[in-house]
């Protein structure tokens, strides 16, 4: 009889399990289950108190006291943490997100917005500063065919990073090292908070190593940039990607070459369309 492995976090322990389902040897020896924990808190369900008593290894996102019986925090009686019996390996990693590698973009959609009274946007502090500073419109268009703006890619992706520090500082599993490592190398993030399967293998590898299995070499196995198959939920691209844009090239000297025309004029729309909702 197989041993249960449960996941609980957000889309990317789902990640995570699409990779380690693929390793035959952890195959073998767990099945596994996923809960998210954010459609838990949002319908208010009901814990599944059978499987976090009886895996066998537990995967997840840390969730604070405040979150009451969602919380991973053992300490809180009939949370979700304190269901885990202790003979279990408890393996915690962080919620994985950058803001920083495209100029401008939604991050939610209008309804999405409206009906959780967010910002929902990034990069526009650079448009509003234009603005502030008496450019118009034309103007705004004109910096940016010519390559004038300056998307602030540095301070942006520093904060973005900060607060990823901060969060591995509880967790088992640690990425920061592997993102300044491989940033201009390969493409990392599909979305701000959807990673590509580079760092889904590095976390997945990572875990195997924790619990005694061999690391698979799964970009020879198989490899597609959006294994896990995590949908653009803004833009509806089919890929799952933010396009690269020649901004975020440039300014990270990206090794690869994902910029195209349409890429160019996706960003540009992008601006045309915070401007006029002004």
């Amino acid at each position: 009889m197989k041993k249960l492995a449960l996941f609980v976090g957000n889309c990317q322990a789902i990640g995570i399990m699409k990779f380690l389902i693929n390793c035959p040897e952890f195959n073998q020896i767990y099945d596994c289950k996923f809960y998210a924990n954010w459609e838990m808190i949002e319908n208010k369900d009901i814990l599944p108190i059978n499987e976090l008593r009886n895996c066998d290894l537990f995967i997840y996102q840390p969730l604070k006291k405040v979150f009451g019986c969602y919380s991973t925090d053992p300490t809180i009686d009939g949370s979700l943490g304190s269901l885990v019996k202790n003979s279990a390996i408890r393996i915690s990693f962080p919620y994985v997100y950058n803001t920083a590698f495209w100029p401008i973009y939604e991050t939610h959609t209008l309804e999405q917005r409206q009906r959780l009274n967010l910002i929902g946007w990034q990069g526009t502090y650079v448009i509003d500063k234009m603005f502030n500073d008496g450019m118009s419109e034309k103007d705004i268009i004109y910096s940016y065919d010519n390559n004038l703006i300056n998307w602030d890619f540095e301070n942006r992706f520093e904060q973005t990073f900060n607060i990823l520090k901060e969060k591995e500082k509880i967790t088992d599993l640690k990425i920061t090292n592997y993102i300044s490592d491989n940033l201009s190398k390969k493409r990392l993030f599909l979305t701000q908070q959807h990673p590509t399967s580079h760092i889904f293998i590095e976390l997945s590898n990572n875990i195997l190593d924790i619990i005694g299995l061999d690391k698979t070499e799964f970009n020879k196995l198989y490899f597609d940039l959006n294994h896990a198959v995590l949908p653009d939920s803004v833009y509806k691209h089919s890929d799952g990607k933010l396009p690269m844009s020649i901004f975020d090239k440039e300014f990270y000297a990206f090794e690869y070459d994902e910029t195209s025309n349409y890429s160019f004029n996706f960003y540009k729309e992008i601006i045309k369309k915070y401007i006029n909702g002004k």
